[in-house]
Protein backbone atom coordinates (compact mmCIF):
# COMPACT_ATOMS: atom_id res chain seq x y z
CA UNK A 1 0.00 0.00 0.00
CA UNK A 2 1.43 3.57 -0.74
CA UNK A 3 1.86 6.38 1.36
CA UNK A 4 -1.02 8.04 -0.33
CA UNK A 5 -3.25 5.13 0.36
CA UNK A 6 -2.14 4.97 3.92
CA UNK A 7 -2.90 8.13 4.10
CA UNK A 8 -6.51 8.35 2.88
CA UNK A 9 -7.40 4.60 4.43
CA UNK A 10 -6.31 6.37 8.26
CA UNK A 11 -7.89 10.01 7.05
CA UNK A 12 -10.87 8.56 6.48
CA UNK A 13 -11.01 6.15 9.35
CA UNK A 14 -9.86 9.15 11.75
CA UNK A 15 -13.22 11.08 10.10
CA UNK A 16 -15.55 8.26 10.58
CA UNK A 17 -14.77 7.58 14.46
CA UNK A 18 -15.16 11.11 14.99
CA UNK A 19 -18.64 11.52 13.99
CA UNK A 20 -19.35 8.15 15.88
CA UNK A 21 -18.08 10.02 18.82
CA UNK A 22 -20.27 12.95 17.90
CA UNK A 23 -17.24 15.47 17.34
CA UNK A 24 -17.60 17.72 14.33
CA UNK A 25 -14.09 17.94 13.28
CA UNK A 26 -15.19 20.89 10.16
CA UNK A 27 -16.82 23.08 12.58
CA UNK A 28 -13.98 22.47 15.49
CA UNK A 29 -11.58 23.51 12.47
CA UNK A 30 -14.24 26.93 12.10
CA UNK A 31 -14.26 27.66 15.21
CA UNK A 32 -10.83 27.22 16.09
CA UNK A 33 -11.14 24.37 18.95
CA UNK A 34 -9.00 22.36 16.75
CA UNK A 35 -6.32 23.58 14.27
CA UNK A 36 -4.71 21.79 11.00
CA UNK A 37 -1.70 21.06 12.75
CA UNK A 38 -3.84 19.02 15.43
CA UNK A 39 -5.75 17.40 12.73
CA UNK A 40 -2.77 16.07 11.01
CA UNK A 41 -1.49 14.87 14.34
CA UNK A 42 -4.47 12.65 14.71
CA UNK A 43 -4.27 11.05 10.84
CA UNK A 44 -0.49 10.95 11.82
CA UNK A 45 -1.50 8.79 14.84
CA UNK A 46 -3.93 6.77 13.35
CA UNK A 47 -1.63 5.71 10.71
CA UNK A 48 0.98 4.58 13.92
CA UNK A 49 -2.58 1.76 15.08
CA UNK A 50 -1.51 -2.05 14.30
CA UNK A 51 -5.61 -2.65 13.74
CA UNK A 52 -7.05 -0.85 11.76
CA UNK A 53 -9.38 -3.33 11.03
CA UNK A 54 -10.41 -3.69 13.89
CA UNK A 55 -11.64 -0.14 13.51
CA UNK A 56 -13.28 -0.40 10.40
CA UNK A 57 -15.02 -3.40 12.30
CA UNK A 58 -16.01 -1.55 15.07
CA UNK A 59 -17.08 1.05 12.46
CA UNK A 60 -19.12 -1.10 10.66
CA UNK A 61 -20.92 -2.41 13.78
CA UNK A 62 -21.95 1.06 14.99
CA UNK A 63 -23.33 1.86 11.64
CA UNK A 64 -25.92 4.26 11.86
CA UNK A 65 -25.57 5.13 15.40
CA UNK A 66 -23.86 7.84 17.77
CA UNK A 67 -22.36 5.81 20.52
CA UNK A 68 -20.68 8.85 21.38
CA UNK A 69 -17.68 7.33 22.45
CA UNK A 70 -14.66 5.52 20.79
CA UNK A 71 -13.49 1.93 21.21
CA UNK A 72 -10.57 1.82 23.98
CA UNK A 73 -7.53 1.17 21.17
CA UNK A 74 -8.53 4.16 19.21
CA UNK A 75 -5.52 6.47 19.76
CA UNK A 76 -7.26 9.58 19.34
CA UNK A 77 -10.04 8.77 21.73
CA UNK A 78 -9.02 11.73 24.31
CA UNK A 79 -8.74 14.21 21.50
CA UNK A 80 -12.54 13.22 20.15
CA UNK A 81 -14.07 13.34 23.57
CA UNK A 82 -12.77 17.14 24.22
CA UNK A 83 -14.04 17.98 20.29
CA UNK A 84 -17.48 16.58 20.82
CA UNK A 85 -21.06 18.39 20.76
Amino acid sequence: MSVRDVLNRHSALAGRMAEAAGADLAAALADGRLSEGELRNAIYRCTGCDEPGACEDWLASHEGEKPGATPGYCRNSAMFARLRG
